[in-house]
């Protein structure tokens, strides 16, 4: 039986685009029928990364595929300020705004902190105010197929005979081969990570005439310009550069799922998983993003 598929990435802390977006989209939250997919990369640079993970963990049918950006958050809960690249994410990919957002009103108190001592007492209290959240990144798959679709972040090795031996990194890391079409299977996959206007040209400047219109079958909310979804073959890059536009692009369709079970509960890895969300009922950014979550009809 078939299911309607709502496909954005890297959302990347814009909530209130998002939950504009799904809405203009016709999602309906209540609808069994009705899956979310992410494509990785959820959190970092805008300012509502908490509130994006309160959305997927909160809606019952979701599938959210792993991105780089989900590793960094990864390896600082994990590893601390000890982590190898996580003071580079904090000050150059947007890792303290997620920090911030998640300790909800005691983030307030670590705005300005830079020091190293001071940014190990943030990301410790991330870990405590959200007990679950670990968990909920380490579990996030890194792929996701529907009989017709394929799902990952950055893109699958197009030189790989076989596309499911292509490499963690390759999937989570890649833009070099963005722009090239996936001859081990004839699935559409659908990536982000990449700028959708860059797969665009670099198409173009490797001779490869990207199609003037999506698939027949699907139908797409967000940018209507350069940052507009583009395919190339059996490839569709989304990634809508929503820190600049404000405008996520979604991609809606309907298709079969390979497994029911992975449309009834958040994630088959995390089954039995009880998530401690605490509501931060003073924050005020966090109440004007759930008063802007309830007017466009949308309930969590």
């Amino acid at each position: 039986m078939k299911n309607k598929y709502f496909v954005f990435s890297d959302i990347h802390g814009e909530y209130i685009s998002l939950v504009d977006t799904l809405s203009k989209a016709g999602f309906e939250p209540d609808n069994p029928k009705h899956i979310l997919i992410c494509i990785g990369d959820g959190f970092d640079r805008g300012p509502d990364s908490r509130a994006i993970y309160e959305l997927f963990v909160n809606c019952p049918r979701h599938i959210y595929v792993r991105g780089n950006h989900d590793n960094m958050l990864q390896e600082a809960l994990e590893k601390g300020m000890d982590g190898e690249y996580v003071l580079f994410n904090i000050l150059h990919n947007g890792l303290k705004a997620t920090l911030d957002s998640f300790c909800g009103n005691d983030g307030k108190s670590f705005m300005n902190n830079t020091s190293v001592k001071d940014l190990e007492k943030e990301i410790a209290a991330v870990r405590t105010m959200n007990p679950g959240l670990l968990k909920w990144l380490q579990t996030r798959p890194l792929y996701y197929e529907t009989k017709h679709f394929i799902f990952v972040h950055a893109g699958l090795d197009p030189n790989e005979p076989n596309w499911q031996n292509t490499s963690e990194n390759f999937m989570l890391w890649d833009i070099e081969h963005s722009h090239e079409p996936i001859p081990s299977t004839t699935k559409i996959v659908i990536i982000g990570h990449h700028h959708a206007f860059r797969v665009r040209n670099n198409a173009l400047n490797a001779g490869i005439q990207p199609r003037h219109k999506l698939e027949r079958n699907i139908t797409y909310f967000g940018n209507k310009d350069e940052h507009a979804p583009v395919q190339i073959k059996n490839k569709i890059a989304i990634d809508g550069c929503v820190n600049y536009t404000h405008k996520p692009n979604i991609l809606v369709f309907e298709d079969e799922p390979l497994d029911e079970r992975t449309t009834t509960t958040v994630n088959q890895d995390c089954a039995g998983i009880v998530f401690d969300i605490p509501t931060f009922a003073t924050y005020d950014t966090f109440a004007t993003i759930r008063a802007t979550f309830t007017s466009t009809g949308i309930h969590m």
